[in-house]
């Protein structure tokens, strides 16, 4: 293939040029935006499935009466005890008298009898302690002893069989009342569960296997015109051979246009200027640069987007196809409105191309 020759073009041609590659980008810039948004949209969330509430029943505890305790005192018991208590006395005299009995016989028959008093005092007195601590402790028990005969009383047992009959037909009847509640849920259960799976459920996989179609074909259509405005961009590049790659970016495209149709500067001498302060410029200005060119034509873009989506949403599909084929129409005579400007030698084949390219996809 013969090398195209690069043209020299006019000042007024060079901004032009730098003017339709600006707007290019930028309306690629807003359809891949676009792009982005749809194919990120996501269809409400399912409906969540009914779910079934199980009551708890409640558990009845008997009351059961206190076991009877024994009114036995412990004075009453030493009362009772009084054999025990006199054993434990003379043993205790016993223990005091015995030793001392031989001294008492050497020592005559009147330290005897003093001996046996001595014992008995001493013995009862050194004792008391150690009766009363077994006396008690025989008490306590003997007091258990008691407890446990009044615990197995045909009238406590009766009693306890009562409470514990109360509470059982209480526990029965709180279960009938919950088994009752819970037949009511259960069978509302079943028919929202039937209207969740017949009605609920089907209607939403309806409405999301719509809404992906209308989904599908607005990104169909965007990416149809993104392809198209892509190509252009390319194709005046490739043909002009005005702009370099280093050039390309949209804030940069912005300033240079605004500089060269603000004066007569060419393209050499406009990104002569743009390289001495390049690095001060992209921090300073490319955002707004990049908003400048962009606001230009998001407006006008995204009322058409919003037609295109407004007739696919209504399913009116003859709507859909008049105003797909005029976007198409508009965009490929874009094309070649661009492509007349700048490569007048190969416009025909140009336009010839297009015209195939895109007025006859379906």
């Amino acid at each position: 293939m013969k090398k195209m020759e690069k043209r020299n073009y006019t000042q007024e041609e060079q901004t032009e040029i730098v003017r339709d590659a600006m707007t290019l980008t930028s309306t690629i810039q807003v359809e891949e935006e676009e792009l982005a948004r749809l194919r990120a949209e996501a269809f409400r969330a399912k409906p969540a499935p009914p779910k079934r509430k199980v009551l708890p029943v409640p558990q009845i505890q008997a009351q059961l009466p206190s076991p009877p305790k024994t009114q036995y005192r412990f004075s009453e018991y030493l009362k009772d005890s009084w054999k025990t208590i006199v054993i434990f006395c003379l043993v205790g005299a016993a223990v005091f008298f015995f030793p001392r009995l031989p001294l008492a016989l050497h020592m005559g028959a009147g330290r005897v009898f003093s001996a046996l008093i001595t014992s008995i005092i001493g013995g009862s007195l050194t004792f008391s302690l150690v009766i009363l601590l077994v006396m008690f402790v025989r008490y306590r028990k003997e007091c258990q002893r008691r407890n446990e005969e009044l615990a197995q009383s045909p009238e406590y047992l009766q009693a306890v069989e009562a409470a514990k009959n109360a509470a059982a037909a209480q526990q029965k009847k709180a279960q009938d009342e919950t088994a009752a509640q819970q037949a009511q849920i259960d069978g509302k259960y079943q028919s929202d569960l039937e209207q969740y799976q017949k009605v609920t459920l089907p209607a939403y996989e309806e409405e999301l296997a719509r809404w992906q179609e209308k989904q599908r074909e607005k990104i169909a259509i965007l990416e149809e015109d993104l392809e198209i405005n892509q190509e252009t961009l390319a194709k005046l590049y490739d043909t002009t051979r005005l702009v370099s790659l280093t050039y390309r970016n949209l804030w940069i495209l912005r300033w240079l246009y605004d500089d060269m149709r603000s004066s007569d500067h060419d393209i050499r001498y406009a990104t002569e200027l743009l390289d001495r302060e390049r690095q001060r410029i992209a921090t300073e200005q490319s955002g707004r640069l990049v908003q400048e060119a962009i606001g230009e034509v998001r407006s006008d873009m995204m009322s058409g987007f919003q037609a295109v989506y407004a007739a696919v949403d209504s399913g009116n599909e003859a709507l859909v196809e008049e105003l797909r084929k005029t976007r198409r129409h508009q965009d490929v005579s874009s094309v070649i409105g661009t492509v007349q400007r700048h490569q007048l030698n190969r416009s025909a084949k140009t336009q010839t191309q297009l015209l195939d390219k895109h007025l006859n996809r379906k």
